[in-house]
C-alpha cells in the first residue's frame, strides 16, 4: 500500500506542476552505488528536455554549468540525460580516483545538483524513493546531506524527501533509519507514516463512505471483504476497484 499511495500523491503534485521523481532500490543493484538517485534524476533531466520547459531550462542549465564546473562528465556518467541539459561541450576527465574518492565526489556532485534544481525548476521537486531497505552506504550518505542541506531553517528550496520501506526493524537498526535520526538532531524536519492493516469496524466505515450507505448495511459486504484482505489497504482498494469495474 505504501507505494500506492506515494504514488496517488505524486499524481496530484503532477497535476499541480511539480515535479515528482520516483525511483526504487533492488537488493540486486545493492551493489552499485546511487542506482535509485541516478534513475530519478535521470527521470527529472528528460521531463525538463521533452515537457515544454524550456523557460526554465536554460536557467537550470546555466545554474548546473556553474555549480557543476568541470566536474560535470563525472556526474553525467550516473545521469546520462544530463548531457542532454548541459549540451555537447563537456570536456573528458581523469577517473584515476580510488572508489572511496569517487563516492564521496559524486555525493557532493549530487547535492550540487538538487540544490540547482530545488532552487531554479519554477517548480517544487520531490523525490520518492522506495524500498529503502535495499539502499546502499552511498546512497545513504548522499541523503543525508541532501536532508541536512534542505532542511535548514534558512533553506529556500522547495525540496521534498519521501522514502518507504518495509518495517522490520527499519527506524532502528538499519543504517537508514540510524541516519535519520543523526540529521533530525540538526535541525531535519520529519514525518514517519506507519501504515496498518484495518481493522473491520475501519474497514466498514470506509465501504460505509464509498457506497454512500448506512455502516449497519454495508456490513455484511464488508465482512467478506475483510476476509478475503486481511484488512490490507493496497489488497482493499484493488478488490473495490476490480468490484466498481466487474461487478
Amino acid at each position: 500500500g505504501k507505494s500506492l499511495l506515494a504514488r496517488r500523491l505524486g499524481s496530484f503534485i503532477n497535476a499541480s506542476g511539480g515535479f515528482f521523481l520516483s525511483a526504487k532500490f533492488d537488493q540486486l543493484q545493492h551493489a552499485k552505488p546511487f542506482s535509485a538517485l541516478a534513475s530519478a534524476f535521470n527521470e527529472y533531466c528528460v521531463i525538463m528536455s521533452e515537457e515544454g520547459r524550456s523557460s526554465q531550462l536554460e536557467l537550470v542549465a546555466s545554474k548546473l554549468r556553474m555549480a557543476l564546473g568541470s566536474e560535470a562528465p563525472h556526474l553525467i556518467k550516473v545521469i546520462p540525460n544530463l548531457a542532454n541539459i548541459l549540451g555537447d561541450n563537456i570536456n573528458g576527465w581523469d577517473d584515476s580516483q580510488d572508489c572511496v574518492d569517487a563516492q564521496r565526489r559524486l555525493q557532493y556532485l549530487l547535492c550540487q545538483f538538487v540544490d540547482v534544481i530545488s532552487s531554479f525548476s519554477g517548480a517544487p521537486v520531490t523525490l520518492f524513493l522506495d524500498d529503502l531497505q535495499w539502499a546502499d552506504e552511498a546512497s545513504i550518505n548522499a541523503i543525508s546531506q541532501l536532508l541536512v542541506v534542505s532542511g535548514s531553517s534558512n533553506s529556500t528550496k522547495q525540496f521534498f524527501f519521501l522514502g518507504s520501506s518495509r518495517e522490520d526493524g527499519m527506524l532502528q537498526e538499519h543504517p537508514f533509519g540510524k541516519m535519520l535520526t543523526s540529521v533530525k538532531k540538526v535541525g531535519s524536519e520529519q514525518t514517519t507514516v506507519k501504515l496498518v492493516c484495518m481493522d473491520k469496524e475501519t474497514m466498514n466505515s470506509m465501504v460505509s463512505d464509498l457506497l454512500c450507505l448506512s455502516p449497519r448495511l454495508t456490513r455484511t459486504l464488508s465482512e467478506i471483504l475483510f476476509h478475503r484482505t486481511k484488512g490490507n489497504t493496497l489488497f482493499f482498494s484493488q478488490l473495490m476497484a476490480s468490484l466498481q469495474k466487474d461487478g
